[in-house]
């Protein structure tokens, strides 16, 4: 079982960029999003993180962002294993400020983080005044939306078999997170 405990993170820093030049996204709470969110909104750059953005699935039509421990560790118990932890982005998808939090994860934590693009690139920016029907188009699962593309039940067993088997990490040690989608 994942033993760590998730804390806020006052004291991340990408590229000296201060919070005051880059808000919180317009839909969070005043003062819900400090720091380690100190990218810029909206970008998507691999400029200063420590992680990759892969392309998984049957399709190879997922993208994700996986950032590994720093070093090769397993865990503060050695017959753990591996851990890893499954970050649900906001409705703004893979950019900057989700990279920076999943780096921190992975370096407080020792885990392999991955972040996933449940949305294939077609975020929240691009639909300022439809959001409720694009949020419609990425149902959980295939009953929600017969026949409609990419359920998010198939993505997270796809993100789950690449951490299984890539990267060798038993799934009872995933753990996840998640960010708001507005609903």
């Amino acid at each position: 079982v994942f033993q760590h405990s998730v804390e806020y993170y006052p004291s991340y820093d990408v590229n000296d960029m201060k919070l005051e030049n880059n808000p919180p996204q317009s839909c969070c709470p005043k003062g819900s999003w400090e720091s380690p969110l100190v990218a810029s909104v909206g970008a998507k750059s691999l400029g200063s993180v420590m992680g990759n953005l892969v392309m998984i699935g049957s399709k190879k039509d997922l993208e994700i962002y996986i950032t590994k421990p720093l070093e090769d560790v397993t865990s503060a118990n050695e017959n753990s294993g591996k851990q890893a932890i499954f970050v649900f982005p906001d409705v703004y998808g893979l950019q900057n400020r989700l990279f920076a939090t999943c780096d921190k994860l992975a370096k407080d934590h020792g885990a392999y983080v991955v972040a996933v693009d449940f949305f294939r690139g077609d975020t929240m920016d691009n639909h300022p005044t439809d959001f409720f029907d694009w949020i419609s188009k990425h149902p959980f699962d295939e009953m929600q939306n017969p026949g409609g593309p990419h359920p998010v039940s198939k993505d997270i067993d796809s993100v789950l078999e690449y951490l299984t088997q890539s990267h060798g990490i038993d799934s009872s040690n995933i753990a996840a997170l998640g960010f708001c989608w507005g609903v």
